[in-house]
Order: structure tokens, then C-alpha cells, then sequence
């Protein structure tokens, strides 16, 4: 473990810390196709010049930056032709034990959950460039905020522990038939979070509510929802890179999720963010730009008027709505769910709310899978979102009686195909064990 540590130490040790070093990751194209590629194994700056398809001075210096930012480290280097070249790969992680976990500095702990949001948050953009989230009819994008009691917090924990362990076994159940069958499969990625979300006052709820006979409603919030969507991602930078872009800074990260809990004025805004106005209405106009908030009316404070920015709301989608969408429509709701998904978790990791939560969940994976394996992946993450739900229906009650105001958790669940075809490493810790990229919770071994 102690090389591991010696890594997790080297994270966020340059100028930009730990939690903007994880944006930084992940808020250019080239630097997030690098991580994805490093991820099936080390390679060379002149190698990684060709499969990202960049010149090899621009792969440089992307590879330089993430050095310094301690996600990457030199694996080897090699003599070819007249000179040495380094190869570099990704900082990989041990299986780490509750006990582990809690023998780490906060700092460790901190770096640990950085490591696997970058990680997990550049799989999930590359699919996304690679259009592998909008035509898989079953893909899993989801997150949503739940207000929980202690016995609630609990209850969550063990259901995504217990998913987990799930999604492994199908992983397994899938090798034994593609062992039989000769079949290559296909590689998929799943996420699980569970934290305790950055900001304390109530937010609104996600989802525009429909009663189950406002149809005329629930046709005017679809209607309106696709209008924005297709607004997204309408300037220069375009709907995959205009993700990347919108959780790449941290003033922009803390306006979404603060605009998350309702309509706000750039002036209170600013107070909110503890930021100059002039630089929150600056990052405010991008994001409107690129569609991810908009104007939904004004207010008037003294002599001037000024306007109200909400983040853009989704009604629930069926598949059959769904499958309705064009191609652009449909890229466009999948980075709408990452870059909000992607910016509460990073809100999170710089409140300190990651690091310090023993039942935390904080895990990605890469595991391949048979036609029958992605179906039962589908399945288990769909029973294990209803699950989820119902443990925040059932701690509404105890609260109702209690009185207990309970505190509010993000989950998330991902499950789609990867973005690369070639087959990665697998995830191993130094001994060549298969292990799980993540903040272990209580009930994992």
C-alpha cells in the first residue's frame, strides 16, 4: 500500500491543489482522451499522438500538465532509435480496507475520492464523444438528490454495497458464457456515488412533478424541456465540449449547483459564491450561452432589473420518449445529466463532504459483457434505482414523525459502453488482484 499512498500524496501537490486539479482533468478534450487511453495500459506521448489523433506537441503538454497534477506518473522508459522515451500510465489503486481508509490522512482521503471522480468523469466524457451514451436504448444516466435520515443514510449504503456486488457477479455469470461461447463481448462502464450533497438548504425538486392525469402538462414541460435541449451546446464549442468546458472551473461548478436549488440574480449569486459580480455574470453568460441555464424572468432591486438564471429542468422521459428524439437531442440529454451529475459531485469533493463519511460510495469499474450480461445490468441498476427511492419515501416518514429535517445525498448510477473498443488493462492493485476502483463502504470485504 505504501506506493500507492506515496502516489495519492503526489495528487493536487502543484499549484492547483486537489479539487481544481480534478476540474482541470477534466475540462479539455485532449486531456480527457489521454486519461481514457492510459486507462488500457502505458504508452508513449508519440503513441498517445496517434490514437487521440493530436500533434505530438499538444500531447506533451497535456501529459506535462497531468504529471505535475500527480494522475499520471512515468511507468518506464524505453530506447528507441537514438533516444530514450518515457512511457506513462495512469496512478492506479490497491483495494483499500475500511481500516486503510481510516488510517489516511484527510488529505489522503481527499486525494483518494479525487482520483476516482477524474477517473470515472473522463470514461463517462469520452463515451460521450464517441456517441456511445445516446443509441444504447438501455444506457443507465442517472442522479438525483434525496433527503435522508440516519437510518435512511444507512439503508442507502447497503443497497449500493449490495448492487455492487451484483453488478460483479453479472460480470462474472457473463465471462462463464463467453467462455463457452467464444464471444468477445462489449466493455462497459458503471458508476455508483452516494455522498452527502455540498450545500445545506433544501433544493428544489429535480423533476417537474406531473399528476397522473396532466397530460396537456406533461406534453407543454416536454415540449418546452426539448426546446432547451436543442438550444444546448448551439455555440462554438458544440454539446460534448461544452460539457467538459461547464465543469471545468470551479466558479462554474458552484453556480450550477447552487442554481440547482432555484432561480437566482447574478447579485446574490455572487454573495452566495463569495465572488465579484462582474466574474459570476462572466461564467453565468458561457453557461447561457451553451444552453445549460437560462433566463426565466427578473427582478427588481432598487433602481435596476435584473434577470434570474435557473438551470435547465428535465420531466421524466420514457424510452418511448425517448426514442423519439433526434441523435442530437438525445447527445444533447446525456451531457445535460453528466455535466449535472459531474458538477454536484465535484461541489461536493470541495466541501470536504467525500472524505470524511465512512459508508461514502465511490466506485467505478470497467467490466465486459454478453448480450444477456448487458440486460442484466440494465436490470439491476433500474431495481436498484427504485430501491433507492423507496428508501427516501421511507425516510420521509420517519422524519414526518420525528421531525428530523434529514440531510441531503446525490446518488448516482451510470451504466453505458465504453468509449474505446480496444480491451483495457483490468483494474488491479499491486499484487495483480482484481480490485474495486472505490471508497470502500463498511459492508465491502
Amino acid at each position: 500500500m505504501a506506493t500507492t499512498l506515496e502516489a495519492l500524496r503526489r495528487i493536487g501537490a502543484g499549484d492547483r491543489g486537489i479539487e481544481d486539479a480534478v476540474g482541470f482533468a477534466v475540462g479539455h478534450r485532449v486531456r480527457i482522451e489521454i486519461l481514457a487511453a492510459l486507462h488500457e495500459g502505458p504508452a508513449s506521448a508519440d503513441g498517445l499522438s496517434k490514437i487521440v489523433r493530436q500533434p505530438l506537441n499538444k500531447v506533451s503538454y497535456h501529459l506535462d500538465e497531468l504529471l505535475k497534477d500527480g494522475w499520471i506518473e512515468v511507468a518506464r522508459s524505453e530506447r528507441i532509435g537514438n533516444r530514450f522515451q518515457d512511457f506513462y500510465c495512469v496512478v492506479k489503486l490497491a483495494h483499500f480496507s475500511d481500516a486503510d481508509t481510516a488510517a489516511m490522512s484527510r488529505r489522503e482521503r481527499q486525494a483518494l475520492a479525487g482520483l476516482i471522480l477524474q477517473a470515472s468523469l473522463a470514461e463517462a466524457l469520452a463515451s460521450l464523444w464517441a456517441t456511445k451514451i445516446r443509441d444504447d436504448p438501455r444506457v443507465m444516466l442517472a442522479w438525483n438528490r434525496i433527503t435522508l435520515d440516519r437510518q435512511g443514510r444507512e439503508d442507502l449504503a447497503d443497497e449500493q454495497a449490495a448492487s455492487w456486488q451484483r453488478m460483479e457477479e453479472i460480470e462474472g455469470e457473463a465471462a462463464n458464457r463467453r467462455a463457452e461461447s467464444g464471444e468477445p463481448g462489449v466493455t462497459f462502464i458503471i458508476t455508483s456515488f452516494g455522498y452527502e450533497r455540498s450545500r445545506t438548504s433544501a433544493p428544489e425538486p429535480l423533476r417537474e412533478s406531473l399528476s397522473p392525469d396532466s397530460s396537456e402538462d406533461s406534453r407543454r414541460i416536454k415540449a418546452k424541456a426539448l426546446a432547451a435541449l436543442r438550444r444546448i451546446g448551439k455555440s462554438e464549442r458544440g454539446i460534448e465540449d461544452a460539457v467538459s468546458y461547464a465543469i471545468g472551473h470551479r466558479i462554474r461548478i458552484e453556480l450550477l449547483a447552487a442554481l440547482h436549488e432555484g432561480p437566482q440574480t447574478a447579485r446574490v449569486l455572487a454573495k452566495t459564491l463569495k465572488r465579484r459580480k462582474s466574474t459570476v455574470e462572466h461564467h453565468l453568460d458561457e453557461l447561457l450561452k451553451d444552453g445549460f441555464i437560462e433566463i426565466v424572468g427578473t427582478e427588481r432591486v432598487g433602481n435596476l432589473v435584473q434577470h434570474l438564471y435557473c438551470v435547465v429542468k428535465l420531466p421524466f422521459y420514457t424510452d418511448e420518449d425517448v426514442a423519439a428524439m433526434t441523435n442530437e437531442e438525445r447527445q444533447a440529454l446525456a451531457g445535460l445529466i453528466l455535466q449535472a451529475a459531474m458538477a454536484e459531485a465535484l461541489a461536493s469533493l470541495w466541501a470536504g463532504k467525500l472524505h470524511d463519511d465512512p459508508r461514502v460510495m465511490l466506485a467505478w469499474n470497467r467490466i465486459t459483457l454478453d448480450r444477456q450480461g448487458r440486460a442484466d445490468l440494465a436490470d439491476e441498476q433500474a431495481r436498484s434505482w427504485e430501491r433507492m427511492e423507496e428508501i427516501e419515501g421511507e425516510a420521509a416518514n420517519r422524519r414526518a414523525e420525528s421531525g428530523d429535517p434529514g440531510v441531503t445525498f446525490i446518488i448516482t448510477s451510470f451504466g453505458y459502453e465504453r468509449s474505446r473498443t480496444s480491451a483495457p488493462e483490468p483494474i488491479t492493485d499491486s499484487t495483480g488482484r482484481e480490485k474495486l476502483t472505490g471508497v470502500p463502504t463498511s459492508t465491502d470485504s
